[in-house]
């Protein structure tokens, strides 16, 4: 009988700790890119442009509007990133790291810049490394509901 055939295969897809440290580090510079650019955002273009006169009803949606903007641009650079070093289902994990992590520029904006950047830096390795270890479930199903399931505790404590 072959060796190959008597062998059951893992449920989890084979990663080396030297590839989730890497996937932790794209995670903080990520995070870093997205203080940069929530602030750039924030500052020069939807408060500047949607608070010229206060009466503007809008302008309180400033920080949302530079948030969602944020998100979006990190994530495509995040996604493709990943992809390129070939992470196994980057879609996935990125997915899951804004489900849990949304709202949480609103938290870190009234801190100093310093605070801001660390803890974002310090959270999105460790959002990026946590959804990359569990999109190593075989089972895409499996593997979603679990990611969604822990974004959503995660997404509990950030709003308590």
């Amino acid at each position: 009988m072959n060796e190959t055939a008597s062998e059951t295969r893992s449920n989890l897809v084979p990663m080396t700790w030297r590839e989730l440290a890497r996937i932790g580090a794209i995670g903080a510079v990520i995070g870093a890119l997205s203080v940069g650019l929530y602030v750039l955002f924030h500052t020069y273009i939807f408060q500047a442009v949607l608070c010229r006169d206060q009466a503007n009803a809008a302008c309180g949606q400033a920080a949302t509007y530079a948030a969602i903007t944020t998100a979006f641009i990190a994530s495509f650079v995040a996604v493709v990133v990943l992809a390129h070093i070939r992470v196994y289902r980057p879609l996935l994990i990125i997915l899951a790291a804004i489900l849990a992590l949304w709202g949480i520029q609103s938290i870190v904006a009234v801190l100093p810049w310093y605070w801001a950047l660390a803890g974002m830096i310090a959270v999105g390795a460790l959002a990026y490394s946590l959804f990359a270890w569990i999109a190593r479930i075989r089972s895409f199903i499996l593997s979603a509901v679990v990611a969604i399931v822990i974004a959503v505790i995660i997404r509990c404590i950030i709003v308590l």
